[in-house]
């Protein structure tokens, strides 16, 4: 049962987390057209989702997890 418990408290806290950070978003930023570590062009659909972004999905997915197992 605490098991069952710590799941939930876990499911709750990244929901916490996902509000959070999509209320920080400034909607009004403008994104990179070009990512700044590999220079390629960052599709529009990344850069509608995510306002401000300097990075294409594949660089910013390898920074999260270079910080992940970092932090780890």
């Amino acid at each position: 049962m605490a098991e069952l418990i710590d799941h939930a408290n876990e499911l709750v806290d990244l929901n916490l987390q996902v509000a959070l950070a999509k209320a920080r978003l400034n909607r009004e930023a403008i994104s990179a057209t070009h990512c700044c570590d590999c220079k390629e062009e960052i599709v529009e659909a990344r850069r509608i989702a995510a306002p401000g972004c300097v990075r294409c999905a594949s660089c910013q997915e390898d920074i999260e997890l270079f910080a992940k197992q970092w932090k780890g």
